[in-house]
């Protein structure tokens, strides 16, 4: 399987595009050969390196952003699907499921750390660097877990009760929260968000499709 590589300039920096199909418009750099299957991509800005998730043989390659070359193939845990770097360690975490498993790459070095086992059928990962925590979506157990970004150690738990299951994160750092929507939405009817009661830590940001975890003493998304 290849993956093609150009450099594009944005905001004045050198960036790593990746490309799955090449237009007309677009120049064509570099063709890189990588595992099979790959299905998720990671740019690194502080090692400036590219990492390519290959499902299909368990792997993660790592690509040199300034020479297009791959420095190294890392075997990592389960089935590989999705990649999140950790900012303040310099860390790249990889997500796999069947079985699931977490494995944690040093960005520095391109070597394999550690690897934590995980279940609940991991789906999507978002990284929350004020916090140094990583947030996991399990969609099977119905809840999104959190790990410490030192040493990936579960930290906390945060079950979505009487709602179906959770399947996209994002963090927004400029309030510090971290995002969440659910497939289907609430079982429950819960009425007119403004006037919900929030006191349980939930709270409702579009009816029915995306859902905030404010911060609790006991369980929070960034405990």
């Amino acid at each position: 399987m290849n993956i093609r590589l150009r450099q594009c300039l944005y905001g004045g920096m050198m960036l790593g595009g990746l490309l799955a199909a090449v237009g007309t418009a677009q120049h064509l750099e570099a063709v890189i050969p990588v595992g099979n299957m790959p299905e998720d991509v990671l740019w690194n800005p502080a090692s400036n390196k590219v990492y390519t998730a290959n499902h299909a043989d368990g792997t993660v390659t790592i690509i040199d952003g300034a020479t297009n070359l791959v420095r190294a193939t890392v075997a990592v845990a389960g089935d590989p699907d999705r990649l999140c770097w950790n900012s303040v360690g310099n860390k790249v975490y990889c997500i796999s499921h069947d079985p699931d498993w977490l494995s944690v790459i040093d960005g520095a070095g391109d070597t394999l750390l550690r690897r934590v086992r995980m279940r609940g059928c991991a789906m999507r990962t978002v990284y929350n660097e004020l916090m140094n925590k990583l947030y996991v979506v399990c969609f099977d157990d119905c809840m999104v877990r959190v790990y410490d970004g030192g040493n990936e150690a579960l930290v906390a738990e945060v079950s979505f009760g009487d709602l179906n299951s959770p399947y996209t994160l994002l963090w927004h750092p400029g309030s510090n929260r971290v995002f969440c929507t659910t497939s289907c939405g609430p079982q429950t009817d819960w009425g007119d968000p403004g006037s919900m009661d929030t006191s349980n830590g939930w709270c409702s940001i579009k009816p029915e499709v995306t859902f905030e975890h404010r911060e609790e003493a006991t369980q929070s998304l960034y405990a």
